[in-house]
């Protein structure tokens, strides 16, 4: 099962790909053609680590009470290597 739902619309001027993360973030791409949309809907289906950033982005319901969410939405497209050395300067920061 994959972690991302997705969803091929057509919208004025082209097509969009709805994506809905499994912790809730809403995403938008969009493609000048529908074969472009399904291609990279077939991409969301093979759980990718790394996502290119959309067009458009919603926290979804409820992401006032979770900043989580937003702190997630921050961190899309680096990998866990980057965030890893990240951390590690702030805990050498602090000892």
């Amino acid at each position: 099962m994959s972690l991302f739902a997705t969803k091929v619309l057509e919208v004025e001027g082209g097509w969009a790909l709805r994506v809905r993360t499994a912790c809730g973030l809403k995403l938008e791409y969009r493609y000048e053609t529908e074969r472009q949309a399904r291609f990279f809907r077939a991409v969301f289906a093979l759980d990718p680590t790394r996502l290119p950033a959309p067009q458009k982005m919603d926290l979804g319901a409820g992401a006032k009470a979770t900043r989580g969410l937003e702190r997630a939405s921050e961190l899309l497209g680096l990998t866990p290597a980057e965030i890893t050395a990240s951390v590690s300067v702030l805990d050498r920061a602090r000892a």
